[in-house]
């Protein structure tokens, strides 16, 4: 069965041409899950900079950061730079996910009460 390539549309066996298939190997080696040396570095100097959630989606910033959150997602043309990278806690920085500042999830305030629609008044 023949498939053209996802990345160029040049007719292959399977879903990624040999090239592509290659050099998607080669990018992926070392860059993916924080298993590069430098970015294990870069991680331990974050979350002692921050030692405690950033984002505050899902804590009140009392917890203590584990993850490290990119303010403008790598996917939307962000970097590795300190000034890009904020310590986050797991709840806060999966809540987060691939959005920026501007359209990521608000967090509902626990103290602010909650009102049902039978006790809002009609006009």
């Amino acid at each position: 069965m023949q498939f053209a390539c996802t990345q160029c549309g040049a007719i292959s066996s399977k879903s990624l041409c040999p090239r592509h298939r290659s050099a998607g190997q080669k990018s992926r080696r070392g860059s993916w899950g924080g298993s590069t040396r430098e970015w294990r570095k870069i991680r331990e100097r974050i979350l002692k900079r921050d030692p405690f959630c950033q984002v505050r989606l899902r804590c009140d910033g009392s917890a203590p950061s584990t993850t490290v959150d990119h303010i403008v997602p790598k996917s939307k043309g962000g970097d590795d730079s300190d000034g890009n990278l904020r310590g986050s806690c797991a709840p806060c920085n999966l809540a987060r996910g691939n959005r920026t500042r501007s359209n990521s999830v608000t967090t509902v305030s626990r103290s602010a009460p909650r009102t049902s629609a039978r006790s809002i008044p009609l006009a």
